[in-house]
């Protein structure tokens, strides 16, 4: 049994103890109803407002490019998609190193480059996330037992230390290179050079943050993508006769989105429907009509970015082998 099957193994069972924590207990008849009385008119608008907070956030990723490089929303749109589709199908998050190699490629930029504009692109993410978690820690940890108060306080600690971390690197290049240095000696002889170009390189595609318009702007459109996908949350809450405060999407929607850092099984499968029911919980009726909401809200973000993904696929001439071959060399890979 290789390395590859012991990974998938592995995101297998973590996505089958979570999927079974999530589905325990569950009243299968009244989860059905809650499905079957869904109104489905809803879906098309809820589908509609998903698409333009992907749209936003491709439009956000176009700030964070590395210095040089352009790119039309139009044009890195697929690139993102792509990118949340590998995330779809393919373990431990890779489509994020799938979307570097593609913009590598079409751009000729270094891989490493192009993961720094997907890593603060991601930074950009867990600053709303923190945004959002700091608001439910603070304002609304009432409504939620002592545990999931201590992991949205650990959370919010962990993201916002993240970030200072960040900047402190950033605006201490100096001190970096010192690091790198010190620990590039440690490195096998014969991948020394090519690591510490792609350390480099990494760090110089981080220099988009020390431009304080383009922070502030990519922030402001950070928030603005995630509530707006909050509302997508909503909507399909509604189309479930559940009427929960707009401020309870947004919470669901940050707590998912950080478990889905968690390395189970592709989309998440399992860990999303966990934490979504324990964190809509509180604002549900019971945990079957809370778990028939996890689950519409997974297929309502997972099918339009799988169909939009093998379109993009199909149009770009790729294959789901090489998108495979590629997340899995693109970290070691340079040129």
């Amino acid at each position: 049994m290789n390395k590859k099957h012991i990974r998938i193994l592995i995101g297998l069972g973590i996505s089958g103890i979570f999927l079974y924590l999530a589905l325990r207990g569950i009243e299968w008849n009244s989860a059905w109803e809650a499905v079957h009385d869904c109104k489905y008119e809803y879906v098309l608008p809820a589908l509609i407002v998903y698409l333009i907070a992907l749209w936003v956030r491709a439009y956000r990723w176009t700030f964070l490019l590395p210095p040089g490089v352009h790119l039309k929303t139009s044009r890195a749109f697929p690139i993102f998609i792509l990118g949340c589709f590998a995330n779809n199908i393919l373990p431990l998050r890779m489509g994020d190193l799938y979307r570097a190699y593609i913009l590598g490629k079409k751009e000729n930029i270094s891989k490493s480059s192009a993961f720094a504009s997907i890593f603060v692109d991601k930074v950009f993410d867990a600053l709303a996330v923190l945004t959002f978690l700091g608001i439910a820690a603070w304002a609304l940890s009432s409504r939620f037992p002592d545990w999931e108060k201590r992991v949205l306080q650990s959370a919010s600690v962990v993201l916002l230390g993240g970030v200072v971390a960040l900047w402190l690197i950033l605006w201490n290049r100096d001190w970096a290179n010192k690091v790198i240095d010190r620990i590039t000696p440690f490195i096998p002889g014969r991948f020394r050079t090519k690591m510490t170009k792609m350390i480099h390189n990494f760090l110089d595609g981080l220099n988009t943050l020390k431009n304080h318009q383009l922070v502030v702007t990519a922030f402001i459109l950070s928030l603005v993508s995630w509530s707006i996908e909050a509302l997508m949350y909503h909507i399909l809450a509604t189309s479930m006769g559940v009427y929960p405060p707009l401020y309870a999407s947004a919470i669901i929607l940050a707590v998912v989105n950080l478990a889905m850092m968690i390395p189970a099984s592709p989309a998440g499968v399992g860990t999303f429907e966990y934490f979504a029911i324990k964190t809509a919980l509180p604002f549900f009726p019971s945990k079957s009509v809370a778990a028939s909401y996890s689950i519409v809200v997974h297929l309502g973000w997972f099918i339009p970015i799988s169909l939009m993904g093998i379109y993009y696929l199909w149009k770009e001439n790729l294959s789901l082998w090489e998108m495979e071959t590629q997340a899995s060399t693109s970290s070691v890979k340079e040129e």
